[in-house]
């Protein structure tokens, strides 16, 4: 089990730290690998402790202006910088349809790339005020927000939890059904901010809970 954790961290590290090409220029080195690699590889060893062998890593370069469904989660910023550079899923490769990215069944996290910490930064404080925008105040509207917005309505519906640390911002999936392993969700998402954290650190997450309708803006710390 240790040797396949190394394996997938060195292919994890190695995708992140070449970047994405697009047109012909790099537009994506990973300097938080050098200052700040614990963030992506506790993402790994996450979802290697929840899928073990069953897990499947996929990397996703940003398509420009494209309506793919869970790019538009990390898309900030009036969806027109480049600091957004992609996103990594981890899924279960028992899932048939777990290539297709408007079917969470399958997924346990997504996690999205930027250029820099302070660009994952900027765009953790844009979902905030993003998750709280509801989509009948957007009547008569169109657009890449808008559609943003549609995505967080239903994650507001089943639940997720949406964090950032170094580069990256991560979004745990979560449901109305059980957990892919604890005896509920909120052993689920312990076990994600256990992964991500420190001994008594405190991290900022935007929580949704499953039939709660509301994104909770709060400070978690894990129980060890």
């Amino acid at each position: 089990m240790r040797i396949r954790i190394y394996i997938l961290l060195i292919l994890s590290i190695t995708f992140f730290s070449c970047g994405v090409k697009k047109a012909g220029q790099n537009i994506g080195e990973d300097k938080a690998l050098a200052s700040n690699p614990e963030a992506a590889m506790s993402a790994l060893i996450f979802a290697e402790k929840v899928l073990e062998e069953n897990l499947r890593i996929q990397q996703h370069e940003r398509k420009q202006m494209g309506y793919l469904e869970v790019q538009m989660i990390f898309e900030t910023d009036n969806f027109v910088t480049d600091n957004f550079v992609g996103y990594t899923s981890y899924s279960n490769q028992l899932y048939q349809d777990s290539s297709k990215q408007s079917n969470y069944d399958g997924f346990i996290l997504f996690v999205g790339t930027y250029k820099n910490s302070k660009s994952a930064e900027y765009a953790f404080q844009e979902l905030k005020t993003n998750t709280q925008t509801r989509i009948s105040e957007l009547e008569g509207m169109a657009g890449l927000f808008v559609e943003q917005v549609q995505i967080f309505e239903r994650i507001r519906k089943s639940g997720g939890m949406i964090t950032q640390k170094g580069k990256y911002v991560f979004y745990l999936v979560e449901t109305c059904t059980e957990p892919p392993i604890g005896a509920n969700w909120s052993d689920y998402e312990n076990l994600f901010l256990k992964s991500m954290t420190e001994k008594n650190e405190e991290i900022e997450v935007i929580n949704a809970d499953c039939e709660k309708d509301t994104f909770l803006v709060q400070n978690m710390k894990a129980s060890r």
